[in-house]
């Protein structure tokens, strides 16, 4: 039976959109992910906005309403890799509907998502306290002003890097972000300004640098679909 805390958060979202719910197996994990049903419709009731709406200038555009590769391939190399020690305090860049946040829980007691809009850690804390028991922790983050309080051993972040005017906002959030010594895992699915990104940001935080492929055949619309995992070791 469904907690108080999802129910009301469950008839929250509904009032927005439509939900369906997914599941997905993940090494040895398997996941229930709540989702907007429909996110082209979300996507028309943006464009019909008016131009000087905050959510139109600032192309607050839904994308987070997908489950895309890079998160699930991020996910996936956690459990398959194990990288995190179960003390580190670990922060979700851009967490979306929240699935590599939740696996990394799974690991480690201290997690943080983070996004820029409200609605979008509403789906993040339905999808946590439906898949885990441990509190949910979640905080509305700007990239353009990141918050040094929030600054945490490892940084997440999936399918972040897809527009270069995103680069030194990133970069600065980075910084920022990651405790000295501290790392960062960034995915990409392979698009050329993702791939320039790393490069860029490898070279501007001076850091070490791997990557790590993954191929996704366990989905029909992404299969044989190769992601890129770059981590930056302070």
């Amino acid at each position: 039976m469904a907690s108080a805390e999802i129910e009301q958060l469950q008839q929250q979202l509904r009032r927005k959109c439509a939900l369906h719910c997914e599941s997905l197996s993940i090494g040895s994990l398997t996941i229930e992910l709540y989702r907007p049903q429909d996110p082209d419709t979300l996507l028309d009731e943006m464009l019909a906005k008016s131009a000087d709406d905050i959510d139109v200038r600032d192309e607050r555009l839904p994308y987070w309403a997908e489950l895309w590769p890079s998160s699930i391939a991020l996910a996936t190399y956690l459990v398959r890799e194990r990288p995190l020690d179960p003390h580190v305090k670990v922060l979700e860049l851009g967490c979306g509907l929240g699935l590599t946040g939740i696996v990394a829980g799974h690991h480690t007691s201290q997690v943080v998502m983070t996004d820029y809009q409200p609605t979008v850690l509403q789906f993040a804390e339905l999808n946590w306290r439906h898949n885990l028991t441990t509190p949910f922790r979640g905080e509305v983050l700007d990239w353009r002003e990141p918050r040094q309080d929030l600054a945490a051993d490892v940084v997440l972040a999936a399918d972040v890097a897809y527009e270069s005017r995103a680069l030194e906002p990133l970069v600065r959030a980075f910084r920022a972000l990651t405790r000295p010594g501290g790392r960062i895992l960034l995915v990409e699915p392979g698009r050329k300004v993702a791939q320039g990104f790393a490069t860029q940001i490898a070279e501007q935080l001076e850091s070490r640098h791997q990557v790590f492929p993954i191929r996704l055949t366990d989905r029909e619309f992404m299969a044989d679909a190769d992601i890129f995992i770059h981590e930056f070791q302070w």
